[in-house]
Order: structure tokens, then sequence, then C-alpha cells
């Protein structure tokens, strides 16, 4: 039984029955906001919590049922101890429907472009989000392809260069297939790639083809302004009658005005040539 008094008048009722479960969805998603939000209301500021005191008194309404409206409300908003912003589902779903004007697909992005907010055109699964300059939106690129090449030089030698028994020496390169930012100056020094300004990141890839031999060890390794250096991809190997070495550094942090170097080095007893062959004595650096 249901015992209470109401404007002075004694009511007796049966005490209503347990309801059920929500049995459809919208009833479902209205209970588990009507949960939320009285724990929410808990935590509203001092401020709103007088305020809806004063305006439920003698009204038959509870404070928490002006706060649940205000909840309910647009742009209703107030802020915790640690100066988080709590704002209604009401109006995060009208500024979600208003961004639908301009993207509605799952996954979608905007970006601002010379004219106003634009989506990219839809990528693929993988795709990576390209800047394209201050004259164009974003678009999708294959991340393998990333922004493109960034630029570097490839360096190659034509002519054989005998390399001293015992001796760390810097391999001379006299050929260019490409240069895009002056990293080489064969005119002043044929061994070195000189990092220009603006970059940050690179990969170096290296590689000599010695005459036949099988006494001693062979050498192949990068330097860094005349030193080795974290990455410098030393390889030393046992010689043979294989000719061929290539090495390639990991991503490696550069800074202007850095010199790098193929450097070899020989334990035949005596001296050894490297030949000049394009395709197979190289020097070459990538920004990245």
């Amino acid at each position: 039984m249901m015992i209470d008094t109401v404007r002075g008048v004694l009511r007796v009722r049966k005490w209503p029955k347990k309801r059920g479960p929500p049995r459809s969805e919208l009833q479902r998603w209205w209970v588990d906001w009507f949960k939320q939000a009285n724990r929410l209301a808990k935590y509203a500021d001092p401020m709103s919590q007088a305020r809806a005191i004063e305006m439920t008194k003698g009204s038959g309404l509870y404070p928490r049922d002006i706060l649940l409206k205000a909840m309910r409300g647009r742009l209703y908003t107030w802020a915790d101890q640690d100066g988080n912003k709590w704002y209604p589902m009401a109006g995060i779903q009208d500024i979600s429907d208003t961004l639908d004007i301009l993207a509605q697909f799952t996954g979608g992005v905007l970006t601002r472009a010379a004219d106003r907010w634009r989506a990219p055109t839809p990528g693929d699964p993988g795709d990576v989000l390209t800047y394209q300059g201050a004259a164009a939106g974003a678009e999708w690129q294959p991340a393998a392809s990333g922004g493109g090449f960034a630029g570097g030089a490839l360096a190659t030698a034509t002519v054989d260069q005998t390399v001293t028994s015992g001796v760390l020496t810097a391999v001379d390169f006299d050929g260019e297939v490409y240069d895009t930012a002056s990293l080489l100056d064969p005119a002043t020094d044929k061994t070195a790639i000189t990092i220009p300004a603006g970059w940050e990141w690179a990969r170096l890839n290296g590689a000599v083809r010695w005459a036949s031999n099988s006494t001693g060890f062979r050498l192949l390794r990068f330097d860094l302004n005349g030193a080795i250096f974290p990455g410098c991809a030393t390889h030393r190997k046992k010689a043979n009658t294989e000719s061929e070495d290539s090495i390639t550094s990991p991503v490696i942090p550069v800074s202007e005005g850095d010199v790098f170097k193929l450097m070899v080095y020989q334990t035949k007893g005596s001296n050894l040539d490297l030949f000049g062959d394009p395709a197979r004595t190289y020097f070459a650096c990538q920004k990245l």
C-alpha cells in the first residue's frame, strides 16, 4: 500500500506494479539517458543548483527536474572543478546535424579549403591525409606514397678508384643522376653529400663494386662530419670472389651543413680497386 498526503488530503493507494524492461530501442535509449542525466545532475555547479532550488519552491517539482530539463535544452553548460565544460546532448546533436550538411559519410573529416570548409574526396582504407599547400584543401593519398618524393641526390662513380690496404678511404663520385637541392658539389669535394637548410630527417644508401679478391676483409659504412654516428650502417665481411656490397641507413636526424661520406676499408695487404660502375657504385640521400 502507498499512503501519502496531498494538500491536506490523505491518500491510500495500491502499490504500482513493477514496470517490465523497456520494449523498444527508443524507450531503452530514454531510460539510459535518464539514468545518466540523474547522475550528472549531482555534479552541476552550485549556482545552477541554487537556481534550480529557487525555481521549484512550491511547484511540486524537484530541483533535479529543472536540471534535467536544462540538459535537454540546446546550449546550457556548466564547468566542473577541473575546468571541463559539460554540454547537453541536444546541443551536440544539433551541431552534428549541421556538420552533416558538409560530410555525411562515416569516417569523414573536414578541412579548410580556400573558400570554405570542405570534405576531402573519400579515400581508401589505410590512406593518409596529406597537406597540399595554402591554396588547396588536404587530400587522402596512399600511405606508401605519402606526399611523393621529397627530394635528395644520387651520385655515381664512373672512374675506377684505388684503395690502399689498411686505410679508411672516402669513395669518390664524379657522376650525378639527380640532385634536387644542391647536395652534391663534385668540383669541391667528390666524396661528400652536404645537407641543405630545411632538412630534419633523411635516409642514406650506398653501394660499391670491388675488384675480385679473397684476401682479408672488406668494410663499408657512412661517416657524418668525419666520424661514425648512430645509424652509420657499418658492414664488415670476409673477402671472397663476390665483389659487390651495399648498405642502407635507418631514418636519421640531420641538420644544415652536415656532411656525409661513404667510407671503405680493405685488408688485402696491397692496393685494391673500386670499379667505376654507375649501376653498382653509388651514393644516395633522400629527404624524409
